[in-house]
């Protein structure tokens, strides 16, 4: 999973340097996405949910964040965004799952449809060396 994340990096990065000689209508706008999601994370194709959220956007990059069931919002850094991406990245904070450990990075790709869904991959990666990876969607509260 940890290649995928990188070679999607990469892939964004290049795209974002191209984006500009594409049609704008094509390229994902902050403004686009700003609002409140309803949020979940799963682990395997046939597993259930793992963490719902509430992911906070805003129409600029500061300000995004993340909130569990019950636990603090966790600041969100938009990393990049151009075409249909946007990667993001939190941590440290202290896991939901996991009790006493620390998510000393998570790292999420969404691609945003245009409309008031999202879907991508993200990659927990915890303080005592575990990766947990898994496969996320987001739908916007209206």
């Amino acid at each position: 999973m940890y290649r995928v994340v990188v070679a999607s990096i990469a892939i964004l990065v290049g795209s974002a340097s191209t984006s500009s000689a594409q049609d704008s209508a094509s390229s994902v706008r902050l403004p686009q996405v700003a609002g409140v999601w309803d949020y979940r994370a799963v682990v395997g194709a046939r597993s259930g949910v793992l963490v719902s959220s509430v992911l906070t956007a805003t129409a600029s990059k500061e300000g995004w964040t993340i909130q569990h069931a019950n636990d603090p919002a966790i600041p969100l850094r938009v990393v990049a965004f151009a075409a249909d991406s946007i990667v993001l990245e939190a941590g440290p904070y202290p896991s939901t799952l996991r009790p006493g450990q620390t998510v000393e990075r998570n790292h999420i790709v969404l691609y945003y449809d245009g409309g008031d869904t999202m879907k991508g991959a993200f990659e927990a990666r915890y303080a005592s060396g575990d990766v947990v990876s898994g496969r996320v969607d987001a739908v916007r509260r209206h």
